[in-house]
Formats: structure tokens, sequence, C-alpha cells
């Protein structure tokens, strides 16, 4: 268990700082380099895929009862896996669908927090709410980008630069605070169940 968090937090802290750089590339330069912007995109893409992979794995069990969300994120991830890579070995395909892909990759992102949310309201976590927000954030700003008009590819490109800084810090929050809370929930149930046994002992 210990493994696969780490594992998972260094994934997702991984997409979050690439998310960032392709902010910052996007806002310094939002003309030049679309390949290289479309790549890192892809590579955002199919390491959430992965992520939301090795999550479904984790909970196999949830996957076994038929549980609607784990099933939606295991197909979700596996497509995410695949459009990752298709897009970092023919980024030309998406240069012209720039704005959809980031909208693409803003909406994966809220989704994920939305996972994130329900896991931290199962851990009894007061600020679940923090991560809804997020994601109701993170859908409006990919809402903005695909559906809004705007005077120029490099405006929208900016816009879009921006809205993935902040989609990247609020991600890379919201990842140190589950992992943290999840190895202390593991703790108190480990406490738990030795207190128990001595308990059972003793009787």
């Amino acid at each position: 268990m210990k493994d696969f968090l780490e594992r998972t937090k260094l994934m997702t802290e991984l997409v979050a700082v690439l998310m960032i750089v392709l902010g910052i590339l996007l806002l310094v330069n939002p003309g030049e380099a679309v390949l290289l912007v479309c790549r890192l995109s892809g590579v955002i893409l199919g390491i959430t895929g992965l992520v939301l992979l090795l999550m479904s794995l984790n909970n196999r069990q949830g996957v076994e009862r038929g549980n609607g969300l784990d099933i939606f994120l295991t197909v979700l991830g596996i497509i995410l896996l695949a459009l990752g890579l298709f897009i970092v070995f023919r980024p030309g395909v998406v240069v012209g669908f720039a704005g959809v892909l980031f909208a693409v990759v803003l909406f994966v992102h809220g989704i994920g927090d939305l996972r994130e949310m329900i896991t931290l309201k199962q851990m009894g976590y007061s600020r679940w709410w923090v991560s809804l927000l997020c994601a109701a954030v993170t859908f409006l700003m990919g809402l903005v980008v695909l559906l809004l008009p705007f005077d120029s590819a490099a405006l929208m490109m900016r816009i879009a630069g921006i809205f993935l800084v902040l989609d990247g810090i609020s991600e890379l929050y919201l990842a140190l605070r589950v992992v943290s809370l999840k190895k202390r929930y593991n703790t108190d149930r480990m406490i738990e169940g030795h207190a128990r046994e001595i308990d059972d002992e003793h009787r």
C-alpha cells in the first residue's frame, strides 16, 4: 500500500509540474513550439490515464462489485493512456485542435478532483469541499477554453496557459493532501486493529 501511494503521489506530482510547465510555455510563447506543447499535453494525458488505472487496480473490489465510478475511471484511464501515447507520437495531427486538447486536459483533471473529493470525504476530512470547488473551477476553465470565442489563437493559448498553471498548482496541493490523509487514515486503522487484538487477548 505504501509503495502504491508513493508511486501515485510521484506520478500525480509529475503531472501537476508538467501542467505548470505547459502553462508557462503557452504564456511565454503561445505561437511557437506548438508540437512540443501538444506532446506535453499527450504526456500529461498518458500519465493521468496510468494513475487512474493504478487507482483502479488498487481498488479492484470496487470494479469487481460493479461500482460505476471505479469502472468509469478504469475505462477512462485506458482511453487517456492510449490517447496520450497517440498524441506524443503524432502531435501534428492535433495541432489544429490545440484548444480542444487543453480543454480535455482540464476536464480530465476536474474528474480527478472529484475522485479525490470522494476519497477525502470517505476519510472524514472536514475540508473535502475544497476539492469539489477545485473540480468545479477546473470544469469551468475547460468550458471557457472550449466555448468562448477568442480574438486570436495567441490569446486563447495564453488564457489556456493561465488555467493550466492554476490547475497544476491545485492538483499539486490536492495530491499532497490526499496522500498525507491516506497515510494517517491507514495508521489510525492499524492502531485500532492492534488495540482490538490486545483487548481480545485480555478477555
